[in-house]
């Protein structure tokens, strides 16, 4: 008799950096004008995030080129829109808030989402023994299958990785009327999910 079952495991890892999106966008009937300060507010910004990750290489933080583009409504005058993406890494999240309130400040800005990360090297740590605990669980699982239809073990055929990995949990972040952010920077465990489809044969019946 064959058996499948499914073996799953959780578990949960302090978060160590956060990912941080954010627009930086002006409206407004006269192009130049909109570009203008939509650059201007970009500047702002870059000299927060130069402040945030002075060794920077690049990869922590990042503006996207201007982007600008018309909306046109019957019977309205044009509307012209400018925009800048960003995003950067913050290491230090005892330092999130502040940063995060210093950004919402910039006029024009909208911060997007806080996003909880692990490193790789914490992944490639936590992720091996997420599979040995999946793997008991289909195991025992299949056990208990076996005993339940007079068999007195199993042995393995083949295990499908589910190809789960990390479960990163993000925040919506947004602002208040009065422009000052409302955000819940507690940081929040990084999940661990692995699922495993074994394939079991029964063994010895009673």
């Amino acid at each position: 008799m064959k058996i499948t079952v499914t073996g799953t495991s959780r578990s949960k890892v302090p978060a160590e950096r956060a990912h941080v999106t954010f627009t930086v966008t002006r409206r407004g009937t006269d192009a130049d004008r909109v570009i203008e300060e939509v650059s201007a507010a970009a500047q702002e910004v870059r000299a927060l995030l130069d402040e945030l990750t002075p060794d920077d290489d690049g990869d922590e933080a990042h503006l996207s080129g201007l982007r600008t583009w018309t909306d046109l409504v019957p019977d309205q005058e044009p509307v012209h829109i400018a925009q800048v993406d960003g995003s950067v890494r913050v290491w230090e999240l005892a330092e999130l808030g502040a940063f995060l309130a210093r950004l919402a400040a910039v006029d024009g800005v909208s911060v997007g989402h806080v996003e909880w990360k692990l490193t790789q090297d914490t992944r490639d740590a936590a992720e091996p023994e997420a599979i040995r605990d999946a793997f008991h669980d289909a195991r025992q699982r299949a056990r208990w299958i076996a005993a339940a239809a007079g068999h007195q073990g199993v042995k393995v055929i083949s295990v499908t990785d589910g190809g789960l990995g990390p479960s990163l949990h993000a925040r919506q972040a947004f602002l208040k009327a009065d422009g000052s952010p409302s955000l819940d920077l507690d940081p929040v465990d990084v999940e661990i999910s692995v699922s495993l489809a074994v394939e079991f044969e029964a063994t010895a019946s009673q």
